[in-house]
């Protein structure tokens, strides 16, 4: 599994603000942390799913902490298909 870098991000910004700075917002669910809204680099990820596919697991690595996950929901754009959104649940560490 390839790691990915990502940051907290902040529930009052818009997604599309988010999107326009080359991100991708995305919930991780679950956890001893609660549900965790983030953005991760857009070109990263796309890389990591053309290689592993939509339905797999990913390590991220929100703020130095890192998070073994599994990718439960890839939302895209119907007129593009682009990457908008993204949703992850957390692992339980004897899974990862």
């Amino acid at each position: 599994m390839n790691e990915l870098l990502a940051n907290k991000r902040d529930i009052n910004v818009k997604a599309k603000k988010v999107r326009k700075i080359g991100k991708l917002p995305g919930i991780l669910y679950g956890g001893k942390r609660g549900n965790v809204a983030f953005q991760i680099n857009l070109n990263e990820f796309q890389k990591y799913i053309a290689r592993k596919g939509e339905h797999g697991n990913l390590i991220i690595n929100i703020e130095g902490e890192k998070i073994n996950t599994k990718i439960i929901s890839v939302q895209r754009d119907l007129a593009t298909n682009q990457i908008i959104n993204v949703d992850l649940k957390e692992l339980p560490e004897e899974a990862a």
